[in-house]
C-alpha cells in the first residue's frame, strides 16, 4: 500500500514546496493544459497507450503477455507474482489517468514503461515450456524485435528511440 501511495506523497510534497516558494500550488500557465473534454481525453489516451504498449516493437511483448495471461487463466493455474502484477497495473492505470488529464507529450509515459515491460516479462516467463532452449529463443526473439525497431525506425520526436540521427554534434 505504501508503494502505491509513494508517488502521490512525493507529488504532495512537491506541491507544498512549490507553494512555499511561489505562493501558488500550480503554475498559472499550466492550468490551461488540464482538460476534461472527452475528445481530447480520448486522443491523449490513444496516444499514451499506443506509445506505451505498441510503439517500437512493444506490441509484440504486449500481445504475447496478453496471450500468456489468457492461457494461464484458461488452464486455471495460479499466477506467480500476482501481488506485483496488481500493483503494477494500479500504478499504470493511475499514471495514465494523471497523464491524460494533464498536458501530454509522448516522453511523459517513459517513467512507467519499465514497469510495463517488467510486468509483461513476468507474465511471459510463467508460460513454462519444458525445453529451456525454446524459452531462451522466445525471449531472444522478443527482445530482438524491440531492438530492431529501436535501431531502424527513425523519427524526430523527443520520445522516439531513434532520434539521434537528427542531432548534430560539433567537435571543436
Amino acid at each position: 500500500l505504501f508503494l502505491l501511495s509513494a508517488p502521490a506523497l512525493i507529488y504532495l510534497i512537491f506541491l507544498i514546496l512549490h507553494y512555499l516558494e511561489f505562493g501558488v500550488f500550480f503554475f498559472a500557465e499550466h492550468l490551461n493544459y488540464i482538460t476534461i473534454d472527452s475528445s481530447k481525453i480520448l486522443y491523449k489516451f490513444n496516444s499514451a497507450t499506443s506509445t506505451l504498449f505498441l510503439a517500437h516493437g512493444r506490441n509484440v511483448i504486449f500481445f504475447i503477455s496478453l496471450v500468456v495471461l489468457i492461457i494461464l487463466l484458461f488452464r486455471k493455474r495460479s499466477i506467480d507474482y500476482k501481488r506485483f502484477l496488481f500493483i503494477s497495473l494500479a500504478i499504470i492505470i493511475s499514471y495514465l489517468i494523471f497523464t491524460i488529464l494533464n498536458f501530454f507529450t509522448y516522453r511523459y509515459v517513459f517513467p512507467v514503461m519499465g514497469i510495463v515491460l517488467l510486468a509483461s516479462l513476468v507474465l511471459i516467463q510463467q508460460l513454462k515450456i519444458n525445453y529451456q532452449a525454446v524459452n531462451i529463443a522466445s525471449i531472444a526473439c522478443i527482445l530482438s524485435i524491440s531492438a530492431y525497431y529501436s535501431a531502424t525506425k527513425r523519427g524526430q520526436g523527443d520520445a522516439d528511440l531513434g532520434y539521434t540521427q537528427f542531432l548534430e554534434v560539433h567537435q571543436q
